[in-house]
């Protein structure tokens, strides 16, 4: 019996320290674009991530931004962050539109990054 007991606490404890290893599980929280503060200066799109999981790692946030009169992808750009367990970050991207508002904005998380 002890033994039993001994084995089961032994795979609980892998199986818990395994959890980290899995990487983040990263989602949007929101996303804000900030108009230029200049006409020659970039849009600044305010994007805040949360890693729900346990595991720690980079990721690729990917953002567009899509005219909305007519669905075109008039801007793109890209960053990799790094997630520690649980946290709850805030990053900028400069983005600057090829074509005039009002915009749609697409924010999107990938992991692993590429």
């Amino acid at each position: 019996m002890s033994n039993y007991l001994a084995s089961f606490a032994c795979v609980g404890l892998l199986i818990l320290g395994l959890g980290g290893c899995f990487g983040p599980d990263p989602v949007v929280v929101r996303s804000q674009l900030q108009a230029p503060t200049a006409p020659d200066q970039p849009h600044h799109l305010v994007i805040t991530l949360q890693n729900r999981g346990g595991g720690e790692g980079g990721v690729d946030v990917i953002a567009r931004l899509r005219a909305r009169a007519t669905g075109e992808t008039v801007a793109q750009a890209n960053q990799e962050v790094d997630l520690t367990a649980h946290e709850m970050l805030t990053t900028t991207l400069d983005i600057e539109p090829s074509g005039p508002g009002p915009y749609d904005i697409s924010v999107e998380v990938r992991y692993p990054p590429n």
